[in-house]
């Protein structure tokens, strides 16, 4: 019985002398990237699994700091929070992403990792929100973050093509497939060069789509005009004025006429009035009323 108790205090003994102790945790937000390092006594035995939502980072035989909490991380592009589960031999550490990107581009996340060796051990997790930078903001935040990190080289090529795509218009999203990390300056130099030709087409064809309205506005006018010179009637002055006057032949033979005449003579009617009551002459009237007085003078 003591042989086992001594046996169980030596292996914890033994397994605490050879566990790893997580020193500290610190990280640096550069916009779109994450940098995280985590900091230990010696090398621990991890392994990392990534989720859609988050990164979880298993370490076996482990002990934390006390002074290491849980962290949220507010006005993040790339993540939210730093949580720390720790159990009897087991810290889990849990990256909380923030997928507001994620859900924008369609594209997932992308995280790399490194190993730095010395009196402490050091893993390293560079998380991406993005894998492609699209915005000059986004290639900017590339270029500074890999200058920040010493990968000069890269961080060059990201800058060049964010000199590019300022010059082509200062707010333009790259709009392709895939930008394979190491070979970005290819890839942008034909989007800018899509981007351009296409740029200079829409502007061609506003010009035309105006030339076409212009032009289908004035034959439209055109036709108006000659349909209604071709509908509309003519009349003449001359047939006008013989409609707009009354005839003057009167109505029946002369006898009526005259009979006609002298009987609204009788009626003390003016002569005037019986000329335009049967549309003759005011001379013709005269005359048969004169012819009438004739007949009175002949029979004295």
């Amino acid at each position: 019985m003591r042989k086992r108790i001594f046996l169980v205090f030596f292996l914890s003994f033994v397994s605490l002398i050879n566990a790893s102790f997580l020193i500290d945790v610190y990280h640096k937000d550069y916009g779109y990237i994450v940098r995280t390092v985590l900091v230990f006594d010696s090398k621990p035995n991890y392994s990392v699994i990534k989720h859609e939502d988050d990164i979880q980072i298993n370490i076996l035989n482990c002990r934390k700091d006390a002074t290491i909490q849980n962290v949220q991380v507010p006005n993040s592009n790339v993540l939210k929070a730093f949580d720390f589960l720790v159990s009897k031999d087991k810290v889990m550490i849990v990256l909380t992403m923030n997928q507001t990107l994620q859900l924008i581009s369609g594209e997932p996340y992308k995280v790399e990792l490194y190993e730095l060796s010395g009196e402490l051990f050091k893993l390293v997790l560079d998380v991406f929100a993005i894998k492609n930078p699209k915005t000059l903001e986004e290639v900017r935040c590339f270029a500074d973050f890999y200058k920040t990190i010493g990968k000069t080289e890269l961080a060059e090529e990201y800058y060049t093509i964010a000199s590019e795509l300022k010059t082509v218009q200062p707010t333009q999203t790259v709009t392709d497939s895939v930008v394979k990390t190491r070979e970005p300056k290819n890839f942008f130099k034909k989007t800018l060069q899509s981007l351009t030709f296409i740029e200079s087409l829409k502007n061609t064809l506003n010009i035309k789509v105006v030339i076409i309205l212009a032009a289908g506005i004035v034959l439209f006018i055109v036709l108006i005009v000659i349909i209604s010179k071709v509908t509309k009637k003519k009349i003449p002055k001359s047939d006008f004025e013989d409609k707009s006057q009354r005839s003057t032949c009167g109505f029946g033979d002369s006898e009526f006429q005259k009979k006609m005449v002298l009987k609204l003579a009788a009626q003390e009617w003016e002569s005037e009035a019986i000329a335009m009551e049967l549309n003759l002459p005011l001379d013709d009237v005269h005359r048969m009323r004169g012819s009438d007085i004739d007949d009175e003078l002949e029979r004295f």
